[in-house]
């Protein structure tokens, strides 16, 4: 597939790129890399000094009855305001996913859709 078509199905705002992409039987996963830099959640500062990485996976909604995966190389920033109470940070991606989340907002929003159609219960199934 052409590397940007697949680019373009990801919102411009979310600040990755693709840089890998594998079809399997088990599912299709979407390996991003991020920017170089990220904001403080605090005070705003921009910083580009990495504390360390650790890979994040994301699951998106499936994809002709796939299961998608999205595997981001996130890193930990320090803050070098010395003022900001926060030293390190981890960089946020608010047009993908909240903050601790493990699915995408349109997942999200799909199984809100879901439980409320269904009633709860079956919903969970």
């Amino acid at each position: 597939m052409d590397a940007a078509f697949l680019q373009s199905l990801l919102p411009a705002e979310a600040g990755v790129r693709i840089v890998g992409f594998a079809v399997a039987s088990a599912g299709v996963t979407v390996t991003l890399a991020t920017t170089p830099t990220a904001s403080c959640p605090d005070c705003g500062t921009t910083s580009a000094a990495v504390h360390a990485r650790y890979r994040r996976t994301l699951h998106d909604r499936p994809c002709l009855g796939r299961p998608v995966r999205l595997l981001v190389s996130a890193r930990k920033f320090v803050c070098r305001r010395r003022e900001c109470p926060r030293r390190v940070f981890c960089e946020r991606l608010p047009a993908l996913t909240a903050a601790h989340a493990r699915t995408t907002g349109e997942l999200a929003v799909a199984h809100r859709h879901l439980g409320l159609a269904l009633g709860g219960e079956a919903g969970a199934r």
